[in-house]
């Protein structure tokens, strides 16, 4: 079993990420890494603080067993239904990334990819999630300084960014599949997992509503292209600037154009 994880953002647009993943043949998924290996929220929140905080790492040697385990007893199980797979994706989630060297000390031949949001659709997710302004373009910077640090140990790690998805979600979508080469699903469907987005989806609990396969020609028809404009016009602008402004330095290391970044 080969894993591949995903540093990305909650609330970023990695639900859509996933369910392209997920559809190809090769792929199995599961919950979020985090919630996978660690107990309870609490328990998980406290390691992740020790390691980032920290550099806490004593205890990296017994999270990785532990990923090995839990993530080699999902993929025998989901390999009975699913006997053309050959690879386990997990979400590696903001923070949680600290713990990349552990899962790839755990499971040799690992994969990371990232998959970001520009800053004020991102910052405005975050903010209905209960941050404040300086708290959501604090997360959103150090999150990117991890993901920034991924980058340079390896230049050749994929970055995804949820912006091209929504500006041609086709085309996204094989491109997945030909950068991580992984083969696009038989039968040309997403398995899409429909999800309330906006101002529609104010916690986690509001998140899933189902599911619905979907032709990969037709993605577009099912995704919101507008959903960084529409955040920016919930937060105003006079907030949006400033989340441009403070974040400038960490996102345009990524691509993003800060005067263009929701169109």
């Amino acid at each position: 079993m080969n894993v591949v994880g995903v540093n990305c953002f909650g609330r970023g647009g990695s639900a859509i990420f996933f369910s392209i993943l997920a559809s190809s043949p090769h792929i199995i998924t599961s919950k979020e890494w985090h919630r996978e290996v660690f107990p309870t929220r609490r328990i998980g929140k406290a390691f992740r603080v020790l390691r980032y905080k920290y550099g806490f790492t004593a205890a990296d040697p017994f999270i990785g067993a532990t990923s090995a385990k839990r993530l080699e007893d999902i993929y025998k199980t989901e390999v009975v239904k699913k006997p053309t797979a050959t690879q386990f994706a997990t979400k590696v989630m903001d923070f949680y990334s600290v713990f990349n060297p552990a899962i790839s000390a755990a499971h040799p031949g690992t994969r990371f990819v990232l998959f970001l949001r520009e800053p004020v659709g991102q910052c405005e997710s975050l903010i209905r999630s209960g941050n404040s302004l300086n708290e959501a373009i604090d997360w959103y910077n150090s999150v990117l300084e991890l993901f920034w640090r991924q980058k340079l140990e390896n230049n050749d790690i994929p970055v995804f960014r949820f912006e091209d998805l929504l500006r041609n979600p086709e085309t996204f979508a094989m491109s997945v599949y030909e950068t991580l080469q992984l083969s696009p699903p038989p039968n040309g469907q997403i398995n899409l997992r429909t999800k309330r987005f906006g101002s529609d989806r104010n916690k986690n609990e509001d998140a899933a509503t189902g599911w619905t396969k979907v032709a990969i020609k037709n993605l577009g028809d099912f995704i919101d292209a507008s959903v960084n404009q529409r955040a920016r016009s919930r937060i105003g602008e006079e907030k949006a600037a400033e989340i441009l402004s403070r974040t400038r330095l960490t996102a345009e290391r990524f691509g993003y154009k800060i005067e263009t970044a929701t169109e």
